[in-house]
C-alpha cells in the first residue's frame, strides 16, 4: 500500500508541478475545532482546487491519538489540541489559543465572581474531558490528576449535566457558548495556563503530498484571518471607549 501510495503521491506532484493540485488528503480532527473556520477552508479548496478530495475522520480518541495517528501515517494532517511534546518527526502548526472557562450555574458560590482562580477551582468536582484530550491534559496539569473526575466527551452533554446541577465544568470558551450557555454562567479563568490551543500537526518523515500542502496552508490563512479580525475588534473598541 506505502509503494501505491507512493506513485500516486508522484503523480499529484507532476500535476501540480503543471498548476494542477489534486490528490486525496485524510483530515484527521477533534470533535470541537473551537473559532476555526474549518467548512470556509474546505470550501475554499473545492473551490480554488477541485481535484483535491479531503476525507474528514472525527476521532473520539482525543487531541494525542491524533498526534499518533499523524505519526503512523493513518492521517496525513491533524487538528489537535495535544499539550505533550510531540513524537519524532510530528510538527504542531499553533492555529490560535483561547482561555478555558469556569461553566456553572447561576446559583453557584463562584457565579458572581469577575473571575475565578485555581485555589477556587480546586476546591470543586469538575466534569472533566476522558484522558488524552487537550484539555484534560491542561485540567490536569494545573488542578491535579483525580480519579474521582466524571469524563464527559461531548460538550452538549456537560452542558445538560451543569445545568442539571450534576458539576460544573472547564472548557473552552467557544465550546460551550449561544444555546448551549443558557441558563448558565461562563466565569473567566484567572490563570493562563488553563487555555486551549488547535494545531495542525503534519509528519516531517514523509514527504508532504500537494493536497496535504494545500489543506494545511488553507488552515494557516484561516487563522491569520482569524488573528486580523481580532485585533481589528479591539482597536475598533477602543476607539469607541
Amino acid at each position: 500500500q506505502r509503494i501505491l501510495d507512493a506513485v500516486q503521491a508522484a503523480r499529484d506532484e507532476v500535476a501540480a508541478a503543471s498548476g494542477q493540485v489534486r490528490g486525496t488528503v485524510t483530515l484527521g480532527s477533534t470533535l470541537h475545532t473551537g473559532r476555526l473556520d474549518l467548512a470556509g477552508a474546505l470550501s475554499d479548496i473545492r473551490e480554488r482546487h477541485p481535484g483535491v478530495i479531503v476525507q474528514l475522520r472525527q476521532s473520539k480518541d482525543g487531541s494525542l491519538g491524533l498526534v499518533h495517528a499523524v505519526r503512523d501515517g493513518s492521517v496525513d494532517i491533524a487538528l489537535t489540541a495535544s499539550t505533550a511534546e510531540p513524537p519524532r518527526g510530528v510538527v504542531l502548526h499553533p492555529l490560535f489559543t483561547e482561555p478555558m472557562v469556569f461553566v456553572c450555574q447561576p446559583g453557584h458560590p463562584l457565579s458572581q465572581r469577575p473571575s475565578v482562580t485555581v485555589p477556587d477551582l480546586r476546591e470543586e468536582m469538575i466534569l472533566r474531558p476522558p484522558p488524552g484530550w487537550g484539555t484534560r491534559a491542561s485540567i490536569d496539569a494545573v488542578l491535579g490528576t483525580t480519579r474521582s473526575a466524571f469524563e464527559v466527551a461531548d460538550y452538549a452533554l456537560m452542558s445538560r449535566l451543569v445545568r442539571a446541577g450534576f458539576a460544573p465544568t472547564l472548557a473552552p470558551a467557544s465550546a460551550i457558548r449561544g444555546e448551549l450557555l443558557t441558563g448558565l454562567c461562563a466565569i473567566p479563568v484567572d490563570d493562563p495556563r488553563l487555555s486551549w490551543t488547535l494545531s495542525a500537526a503534519v509528519c516531517t518523515d514523509r514527504r508532504m503530498t500537494a493536497a496535504t500542502r494545500v489543506l494545511l496552508l488553507a488552515c494557516l490563512a484561516v487563522s491569520a484571518l482569524m488573528v486580523v479580525a481580532h485585533l481589528v475588534a479591539i482597536v475598533a473598541s477602543r476607539r469607541l471607549s
